[in-house]
């Protein structure tokens, strides 16, 4: 018995030929905008009229073997449930299609996480060029090799390290300098025990923290020594931190009203188990504010585990921000327009997207780079309101000099819906 199933088929040149009653070369010229040699133009119009009709598409491996460049660039990504993720790779197409590059992207999710498979579907669409933004996955050291024998330009977004044999040039946001900055707000306000609560997910890729993670650390540490204060952490959490930090035993993480500024590096372990950060905000924070001496600052990671906090301490009645200050990170839509307008860090995503397609470009037109081995880190701005200060304090800072420029360029905006 005959299968009646039908069978796929793109139209050819030599449809449009016969369609026409001309022949298939002259159909091939009139198609091909290289070509150099020349048609009248009514016939080329009339051929990619017929083109038009019977929905013909120049067949792509075609191209690539005849061109010897496939003018495709891939992008490799993670996470795109967040909002600066998702900014970053939807701005970083438009900068390639821009520059006239097809553009191909992915989740590693997308893939169950594997490598080889994600490996083969860039390499199969013949890339020139890709941009790995912010990875966290543990690839093999090797993963990379493929492209790069192949001379495929590779760059990074967002990843500040990538366990490549060659090193990659990475397009980050100075998260170092912007948590510096918020930690040193919360001090300025009056805050004396003050936690940085991170997201824990890479415990499940990497068995370490991620490069954005170690650079939040690095600024609320720096900010809390200058201030004369200490840091305390999970001794677990100490291999994953790689950082020279006092560890105590689990379940002995509390402040001791030293009178100094007292720092915890808290890990949102509670994502793994509800795989909800707003969640995970929620029960973390209200295991940190039951306790004997709670916190009067959640420096939180990002605007979800913040917004988590913040329902946590409404539940608990606690006054946002006279007893309590909360900050986030990223920037997302639901900062500004909380019934607590959460103070956040808003990355420098099209700044970001514009360097690192440049770049890729240049390496892709022969241009070597300029001598610097690791591209400076773009600066952050804090945007100031509700959740951590009020009116009254934000002018006092002012006048204090709070908010001034600094040497690093991070920015700061004050942005209280009433001043």
């Amino acid at each position: 018995m005959a299968s009646s199933a039908k069978t796929f088929a793109l139209p050819t040149q030599r449809q449009i030929a016969s369609a026409l009653g001309i022949s298939q070369a002259t159909v091939a010229i009139a198609l091909n905008p290289r070509s150099s040699k020349r048609l009248p133009e009514e016939t080329i119009l009339r051929i990619r009229s017929k083109a038009d009709e019977l929905g013909y598409r120049p067949h792509r491996s075609a191209q690539v073997m005849r061109q010897q460049r496939s003018h495709t660039v891939g992008v490799l990504f993670q996470s795109a449930a967040f909002q600066t993720h998702s900014d970053r790779i939807r701005l970083i197409s438009q900068e390639f299609h821009r520059k006239g590059y097809h553009l191909i992207a992915a989740d590693v999710d997308w893939f169950e996480r594997n490598p080889e498979t994600i490996q083969a579907y860039f390499l199969d669409a013949a890339v020139e060029g890709m941009v790995l933004s912010n990875i966290q996955v543990a690839f093999p050291p090797d993963w990379l090799q493929p492209f790069l024998q192949r001379s495929v330009k590779v760059v990074t977004m967002g990843m500040n390290s990538w366990s490549a044999q060659e090193p990659l040039e990475d397009y980050s946001a100075d998260m170092e300098a912007a948590f510096y900055h918020l930690t040193r707000h919360h001090l300025a306000i009056g805050s004396r025990r003050l936690v940085l609560l991170l997201r824990p997910r890479y415990r499940e890729y990497k068995g370490e923290l991620s490069g954005g993670a170690k650079s939040r650390i690095r600024g609320f540490v720096r900010a809390m020594r200058e201030a004369g204060g200490s840091v305390l952490t999970d001794e677990g959490a100490l291999p994953l931190i790689g950082m020279d930090l006092p560890g105590v035993p689990e379940g002995q993480l509390v402040f001791k009203n030293s009178g100094s500024p007292e720092g915890i590096v808290s890990i949102a372990v509670r994502e793994q188990l509800t795989g909800n950060l707003f969640e995970a905000g929620r029960q973390c924070s209200e295991e940190l504010l039951r306790a004997l001496l709670p916190p009067d600052s959640l420096i939180c990671s990002n605007d979800h585990l913040a917004l988590g906090a913040i329902g946590t301490c409404l539940n608990l009645g606690l006054s946002i921000p006279e007893q309590i200050r909360i900050s986030g990170a990223d920037e997302t839509p639901f900062s500004a327009n909380h019934v607590v307008p959460i103070t956040s860090i808003r990355q420098p995503v099209l700044e970001l997207a514009k360097a690192a397609s440049l770049r890729l470009v240049e390496q892709l037109d022969g241009i070597e780079a300029s001598g610097v081995p690791h591209p400076p880190r773009i600066p952050c701005e804090v945007i100031v309101r509700e959740s951590t200060c009020n009116a009254g304090t934000a002018f006092r800072l002012a006048d204090e000099g709070m908010f001034n420029p600094p040497p690093d360029q991070t920015r700061f905006t004050v942005s209280l819906r009433q001043r």
